[in-house]
Order: structure tokens, then C-alpha cells, then sequence
């Protein structure tokens, strides 16, 4: 080793901070996020940003902090969504280059359907540090605050992308949680109708704006993007 001193490099910290409830952000993502200098908030601004709302509310003096945005693609096309992917890893490994850590806001658990695990992958691949810290999960508040279990005994969880899922069956009996809806569920009403489940569902869970249906009769045909539906079979 020579005498010349290694240049640090920070570490990125992708903290879960729930799926709406300010109170459900743990305690270690609420320490790292304060001792955090930057924070990547995913989308085109962070006032529009429900993450950051989310954080805001429990550390008012992250308005004070640098925080900057990564916007990213609503598409389906993977090989622009890879390309967007690379693009934030450099953005993110610029940031990490000068020393500094990054905390990087992701709604509900950063290993849940989420955009940090690309970039996690990315930057791991690239021999930086990265920690992910776990967040309470959409479908996990959800049961709770629906006071339901979403497994007992030898029952299944399903967990399931609502956009990318084929509507021709449930397969096997359990509990379905359908994630990430785009608007229209109406072939998944059919489904839940033709093979008689039960369902619940709730939107913006945890937020001022929460919505909570209860069974195939409540649930409109189409529904906000931050909805989580639980399907159990009867």
C-alpha cells in the first residue's frame, strides 16, 4: 500500500419510508436519512413526490438539505427503462465520487417492485456500497389497516404486478396481492366475480387521501396507481 491516501467514496442508502403513514417509517431509515447530506428523489419534482412528502413530514428540516430528482420513464419498453436505469447509476456515482452519501427516497420497501433495485444492482456492479434499508410494504399496512390476515396456517401469498399479469386465472387458492394497478380492473373484476374471492383494496393507504373498498361491489373499474388489492379465495 502506498502512502497516498484512498479516496473515500460514499455509500448510497436506499431507505424504504412506507406506503403513506409518516409513522411506519422505521427508526433507521429516519436516523440515516437525517445524518444523510443528498437525497435522490425518484420523479420529475420532489413536491410531487409522495416519498418525499412522506419524509418531509417526520424531518421538516430535509427541506434544508440537497435534494435532487431522477426522473423516470412510465413505460413498458424495457430496453428505455435500462438505458434510464444506467443513466441515474452514473448520476448517483458522480454524487458518491466526491465522498458524500446518498440517501435515495423509494415508497413502501425498496425490494418490492421497486426502481432502486436496478439501480442497486447497477451500482453494486460498479463496486460502490450500497444498503438498502427495508421499508413497511403497501400490502402489510393494508391488511392492517383492513384488520385482516393476509395468511394463516399453510395459506399462500401471491404477490403479483397488476399491469403485467394475464387475467385467466387466479391459480392457486390463497391470497393474491395485486400491486401497481394502471387504471382500468375490469378484467380482473370478471376474474374475482367468475371465481368467487374475496376482495379488498385500498388507495393512497396510510394518506390524507386513503380509500378503502370493501368486496366486488365497492371496487370501481378503474383505480389510482398507489391501490393495493388483496383477493382471497372463498
Amino acid at each position: 500500500m502506498t502512502d497516498q491516501k484512498m479516496k473515500k467514496v460514499g455509500t448510497l442508502y436506499g431507505i424504504g419510508v412506507g406506503p403513506g403513514d409518516p409513522e411506519l417509517m422505521t427508526l433507521k431509515g429516519l436516523r440515516i436519512l437525517k445524518e444523510t447530506e443528498l437525497v435522490a428523489v425518484p420523479g420529475d419534482s420532489k413536491e410531487k413526490s409522495a416519498a418525499y412528502r412522506i419524509a418531509c413530514d417526520l424531518i421538516p428540516s430535509l427541506e434544508e438539505k440537497t435534494v435532487f430528482t431522477l426522473a423516470m420513464p412510465m413505460t413498458r419498453d424495457r430496453e428505455s427503462m435500462r438505458a434510464r436505469h444506467e443513466e441515474i447509476a452514473k448520476i448517483l456515482g458522480a454524487h458518491l465520487d466526491t465522498g458524500r452519501d446518498v440517501a435515495f427516497l423509494t415508497l413502501g420497501d425498496p425490494g418490492i417492485y421497486s426502481t432502486f433495485s436496478y439501480i442497486r444492482k447497477l451500482l453494486c456492479d460498479g463496486g460502490y456500497e450500497v444498503v438498502t434499508v427495508p421499508g413497511v410494504t403497501s400490502f402489510s399496512a393494508a391488511a392492517a389497516r383492513l384488520g385482516i390476515s393476509l395468511a394463516e396456517w399453510d395459506e399462500r401469498v401471491e404477490i403479483l404486478p397488476t399491469a403485467h399479469v394475464k387475467m385467466d386465472s387466479l391459480g392457486t387458492p390463497g391470497t393474491h396481492i395485486f400491486m401497481k394497478p394502471r387504471g382500468d380492473i375490469r378484467e380482473l373484476k370478471k376474474l374475482i366475480q367468475k371465481e368467487g374471492h374475496e376482495v379488498f383494496a385500498i388507495e393512497n393507504c396510510g394518506g390524507s387521501d386513503e380509500k378503502i373498498y370493501r368486496g366486488l361491489m365497492e371496487l370501481p373499474d378503474e383505480v389510482g396507481y398507489m391501490t393495493t388489492i388483496i383477493v382471497r379465495t372463498l
